[in-house]
């Protein structure tokens, strides 16, 4: 992967998590804390912060997510990683819209791929709903959690607007679906149940 890569987490643990993965793959990784303007780095270089915004109101986790994002300068090479809560609990599409909307000047075209499978922790994503060991994500401890309940099942009722693909056979088919998905709508929605369909979709992202 060239360029750079920001972790934009919606909490301190997410980014922290993320950061580290990051460093163990042997990139240069920085876990920021706090304000201030960011020091520059150079590619290969991933910065990990958190906005703290899982539990705010949808304006204000849109405004905190693009301002993270703007205040990085990314380039046309750079990646973002949106690290959201792998239940969808909280603010996630607004999260999103602000990520979106801090990358609206670039001139190339942007567009996020989610997909929040944790196969290890047996949450996976099956015709774009999302499920824990098998069940419907509401019916988890996230359906019940006391700050920020899970309600829907559908990717595409959490984040309005998202187009949801299946799972494809290569990494090339799965690049061609989401760029033709990508016509319909910034947010695709991917199917994934294994670390080895997750690692797929991850190659079709760095081809597209």
């Amino acid at each position: 992967m060239s360029g750079r890569v920001l972790v934009v987490a919606d909490d301190l643990t997410g980014a922290n998590d993320t950061g580290v993965q990051f460093a163990l793959a042997g990139w240069s990784t920085t876990l920021r804390l706090g304000g201030g303007a960011p020091a520059p780095v150079g590619p290969g270089h991933a910065t990990a912060l958190s906005t703290d915004s899982r539990a705010l109101l949808s304006e204000a986790a849109s405004a905190a997510t693009r301002a993270a994002v703007e205040a990085e300068g990314l380039d046309d090479g750079d990646h973002l990683y949106l690290k959201t809560d792998s239940t969808l609990r909280g603010s996630v599409a607004a999260q999103i819209a602000g990520a979106l909307s801090a990358r609206s000047g670039s001139p190339e075209r942007t567009i996020v791929v989610l997909c929040p499978a944790y196969p290890a922790m047996g949450r996976t994503v099956r015709q774009g709903r999302l499920m824990v060991h098998g069940e419907p994500v509401t019916r988890s401890p996230a359906g019940r959690d006391p700050v920020t309940p899970v309600t829907r099942d559908l990717l595409t009722e959490l984040v309005p607007g998202a187009v949801t693909v299946p799972v494809e056979p290569s990494a090339g088919a799965w690049a061609r679906a989401i760029d033709a998905a990508s016509a319909r709508g910034a947010v695709i929605a991917a199917d994934a149940s294994t670390d080895e369909e997750l690692a797929r979709l991850a190659e079709a992202i760095l081809l597209l």
